[in-house]
């Protein structure tokens, strides 16, 4: 999204008539979607149709378990654990890399100042992060919570 035109604002009245008209494109053919990504309404076609059939033999492969109580004979039981959960485990850690997803998509382009948008997104994440710890460990520090914070600095 760019403009050479000396508008300030983002966007610009030239890239708005633009996305205007790309809308008014769309709403007249939706397909045009698939186009734009390389993409003909008959190849978007036969891979829904492939797909409908390969649904619609996996559910003849799939049956019903027999032995399974109708649901209305079950209800009382519907949200009990069927099997044993003792050895379920959750491992709440903070992420082993700090903002991955913004260093893997990169600096965004959207941004006139894309670091330092960046900058305030991995301090967001890390905010976002210091307080699932805390909502999971609750406001008294544990062995465990000290640990995985000990680890994430």
């Amino acid at each position: 999204m760019g403009c050479s035109c000396p508008d300030w604002a983002t966007p610009c009245k030239h890239i708005a008539a633009v996305f205007y008209l790309l809308a008014e494109s769309l709403d007249q053919d939706p397909f045009q979607t698939f186009v734009l990504r390389g993409r003909t309404r008959d190849q978007v076609m036969e891979a829904l149709r492939q797909r409908r059939v390969a649904a619609s033999s996996a559910d003849e492969h799939f049956a019903p378990d027999e032995g399974a109580a109708p649901l209305e004979d079950a209800v009382d039981e519907f949200w009990m654990p069927q099997e044993d959960l003792d050895g379920f485990h959750i491992d709440i850690a903070p992420p082993e890399v700090d903002a991955a997803v913004l260093r893997r998509l990169g600096a965004p382009s959207f941004s006139e100042r894309p670091e330092a948008c960046r900058a305030a997104l991995a301090l967001a994440y890390a905010s976002a992060t210091d307080n699932a710890l805390t909502f999971a460990f609750g406001e008294h520090e544990t062995e465990e919570s000290n640990q995985v914070r000990r680890s994430s600095t």
